[in-house]
């Protein structure tokens, strides 16, 4: 059964997504690329409060998930404040929303207690997902505030060893009766000294040239033909800001053109398969476009720890979605900045239409 509090997903889709979309599959897609698009500028955010507050969990969402659900950022106070939210017809879980807040108050004074995050981290992950402050996205929310506050004590959680149903069950028991120990048995044998580095979690999609001495790989689709029937790379910058273009990818480049770049400028624009509307309107195939893009621009799709990391995240929030190759090179050109996350998923939903035809 679909979760439909506001009981409009026929007609608005599923929790009023920006996006009206009801598939579940693609829901998952959706809102897993606006995540690991902005899981580093969440965890660079959450490092600068000092201490962290309410304010910086509301903030964290909205980062999260501002490109898919208006109500981003917004606990359930503000959306659906008389609305109780349960988990297996179980609806004393969480907390009511107008206690939502002092909940979270009370779970981030105790995660920011140093000897008690230490010996007891799943009771801290408790009282975090007890406060559940939103419709939608609760999980990865906490689990990024709860790494934030274990890297304050120099620890992290290595979320690969825990299966998903493990995790869930000893979180559900740990709401149900808290202070027991429930959930720091499960945590405890995962926890790892050393807390989780920018360094180590560093963004994959960076603007540096590829590997193998600049070439793009085998499999990248070439240029299409110009008006001349010859091929041509996109080099230069496009007639409007609509054109992703090499320049766009190469944002300090000198304000005051020369000769040539202005006279590029005059040249008719680039192809049609370039042209970001175009791809949207799905008249082009979105999986070449994207690996056009990132050969073009340019952007490095390499794993790093960091997606591992958001991977995981999302396993163990029960929102578990494995992105092909194309929703991955979507991810990767929203972090380099060359789309926005916005148009990832915008280009990824026409993605999976065309999926569905092929």
């Amino acid at each position: 059964m679909v979760f439909d509090p506001f009981g409009d997903f026929d007609t608005r889709g599923y929790l009023r997504n920006l996006h009206e979309i009801r598939n579940a599959e693609l829901m998952k897609e959706t809102e897993h690329i606006a995540f690991k698009a902005h899981v580093e500028e969440a965890l660079v955010a959450l490092a600068l409060g000092t201490p962290l507050r309410y304010q910086d969990v509301l903030d964290t969402h909205q980062r999260f998930f501002d490109s898919v659900y208006p109500w981003a950022g917004q606990d359930r106070t503000n959306v659906l404040a008389d609305r109780m939210i349960g988990k297996g017809g179980d609806f004393d879980l969480f907390a009511h929303p107008r206690d939502a807040q002092r909940a979270m108050d009370y779970a981030l004074q105790l995660g920011q207690e140093a000897t008690t995050l230490r010996r007891r981290p799943g009771e801290v992950m408790g009282y975090l997902a007890y406060a559940h402050p939103f419709l939608e996205g609760n999980g990865r929310t906490i689990m990024t505030v709860h790494a934030e506050l274990m890297r304050r004590v120099n620890r992290h959680i290595d979320w690969t060893g825990i299966g998903k149903h493990r995790y869930l069950a000893a979180l559900t028991e740990e709401l149900r009766t808290p202070r027991q120990g429930k959930l720091d048995a499960v945590l405890q044998a995962h926890v790892r000294e050393g807390g989780l580095k920018r360094s180590q979690i560093a963004a994959r999609a960076q603007l540096h040239p590829p590997a193998m001495g600049g070439r793009a790989s085998s499999n990248a689709a070439p240029p299409p033909p110009g008006r001349d029937g010859k091929r041509r790379h996109r080099s230069g910058p496009g007639a409007s800001s609509g054109w992703i273009t090499q320049r766009r990818c190469h944002p300090g480049r000198a304000a005051d053109p020369s000769p040539v770049t202005r006279a590029r400028r005059e040249a008719p624009p680039l192809e049609a398969s370039y042209r970001i509307e175009h791809a949207l309107a799905g008249r082009v195939n979105i999986a070449r476009f994207v690996v056009d893009l990132i050969h073009g621009c340019e952007v490095n799709t390499g794993s790093a720890r960091l997606d591992d990391w958001a991977d995981q995240v999302s396993r163990l929030s029960d929102a578990e979605v494995k992105l092909n190759r194309t929703a991955e090179g979507l991810v990767a050109l929203a972090r380099a900045k060359v789309i926005t996350v916005d148009q990832a998923i915008k280009l990824n939903i026409v993605h999976f239409e065309q999926r569905q035809q092929a």
